[in-house]
Formats: C-alpha cells, sequence, structure tokens
C-alpha cells in the first residue's frame, strides 16, 4: 500500500476478472485503502495461466495494491459483514452481471440506505438498461460487438481481434477511475454520495472516437489498414510535422 491523494479513503472492491479489478487497484496506487472481497471460490483470474507460485500473473497485475477478504454474500453472517464493511467505506465497485448484486442485497438502493455517503460504482458489459443488460460480457466478446474486429487485420484479409492484451478491460476500468474520482469530488460540496455506471461498450466506443468521426464524415465505412495510416494522416500536414520532429 501506499500514500497519495485519496489516503484515509476506503474501497470495497467485490470485482472479478478483467472489467473492474484494475479501477480498485488505480485507487490504491493513489493511496486509498482497497479490500478485495472474493467469494469462497475466490476470482478466477486467480488460476489463469501463466502463473508465478501458483497464482495467475493476469490476476497479480490486476490486484496489486489491495488488502484480501472471503465473505460468503450467500451466508447470513456473510452477508451481514458485507454490510457492516460498507457501511464503513467510501466507496464500492462490483462488476455482476446485471440484477446479481440486487440479488445479493448489496445493490445500490440497499446500501444507500446504511451508508448515504457511498460512491458506489457498477461496471457491466452492456449498460443496466436494454435488452442486453443482464448478459455476460468479455474482452473478446466486446471487441466483436462494437466492431474493433471489424476494423483490424491486414487489408483484405481476415479480420481478426486486437492481440488480446484487454485492453477494453483496462480502459473499462480507467473509465469506473474518472467516474468515482469526480464522484467523490462532487461529495465534498453535497456531502451525499452517489451511483457511477460504466459500461465496457461504453469504454469501446470512446477508444474508437476518431474512427467514429471519420466514419461520420466521409459516411464511408472504416476498412483494416494493418499498420498502415489513413490517407489524411500520411499525406497530411501532420504528417510533416511529425517528421520534422523527428
Amino acid at each position: 500500500m501506499t500514500t497519495g491523494p485519496l489516503t484515509g479513503l476506503r474501497v470495497m472492491d467485490a470485482t472479478i476478472l478483467g472489467a473492474g479489478p484494475y479501477a480498485g487497484s488505480l485507487l490504491g496506487m493513489l493511496g486509498a485503502d482497497v479490500i478485495k472481497v472474493e467469494s469462497p471460490a475466490g476470482d478466477g483470474g486467480r488460476w489463469n495461466p501463466p502463473t508465478q507460485r501458483g497464482m495467475g500473473t493476469v490476476y497479480l497485475s490486476l490486484n496489486v495494491n489491495k488488502r484480501d477478504m472471503t465473505l460468503d454474500f450467500k451466508d447470513p453472517d456473510g452477508y451481514k459483514n458485507a454490510l457492516a464493511l460498507a457501511s464503513t467505506c467510501d466507496v464500492f465497485i462490483q462488476n455482476f452481471r446485471g440484477g446479481v448484486i440486487e440479488r445479493l442485497g448489496l445493490g445500490y438502493d440497499k446500501l444507500r440506505e446504511i451508508n448515504p455517503k457511498l460512491v458506489y460504482c457498477s461496471i457491466s458489459g452492456f449498460g443496466e438498461k436494454g435488452p442486453l443488460a443482464s448478459a455476460g460480457c468479455a474482452d473478446g466478446v466486446m471487441q466483436a460487438f462494437s466492431g474493433f474486429v471489424r476494423l483490424n487485420g491486414a487489408p483484405g484479409d481476415d479480420l481478426e481481434q486486437v492481440r488480446f492484451t484487454g485492453f477494453i478491460d483496462l480502459t473499462t476500468s480507467t473509465m469506473a477511475l474518472r467516474g468515482i474520482l469526480a464522484a467523490l469530488l462532487e461529495r465534498e460540496y453535497s456531502g451525499e454520495g452517489q451511483k457511477v455506471e460504466v459500461s465496457m461498450l461504453e469504454a469501446a466506443l470512446e477508444l474508437q472516437a476518431t474512427r467514429l468521426a471519420e466514419f461520420l464524415a466521409s459516411k464511408k465505412n472504416p476498412q483494416p489498414m494493418g499498420v498502415n495510416r489513413p490517407d489524411w494522416f500520411r499525406t497530411g500536414p501532420l504528417r510533416r510535422w511529425i517528421v520534422r520532429c523527428l
């Protein structure tokens, strides 16, 4: 653990796998006391290879700067302890499929009753409203759904995913961090917490902001270009400026 601008704040981190855990890690880097709460089965990322001393390296990289504890939310005593912990926290983060956290009794409305100053961050695949609200998601699935696969690959070749680094998972986590920090700042003025909602779909579209702008301006579907750049970059003044800088 480290010190920083968030020293003195406590975070209850109930996230698992990819999209979500890194948000808690970033809060820890800023000095917050982050408590990762896992079920008795543990975060599934713990055993994903490759491993170091029996622990998945992806899990390790996404969960630094945290303390860890086990709670069974379905057990009466575990649930009681979860509520007690949440009542002492400034931030709560979860990325369960839509509707699951409410069924466990840890939804925003419930935790707001016991801790009105709590900043509650909910991370989902497709948002909390609409036909896909309860659907699970993964980085590769979102690459296909959001159009990344349509953009990536060599010209004229098969479409492909961006090399699997979990970049949508990581971007979703950084979006959650921004929302949490904004809510904490607003709390300084209002004295009240609020709910922050972040989705992987929003993160994927944010990463494609320039390609979306190109489409809206040209009305042409962007095409895979491999490692090439768009024509405007290769021939325009920006290219000449960069070459001069080099």
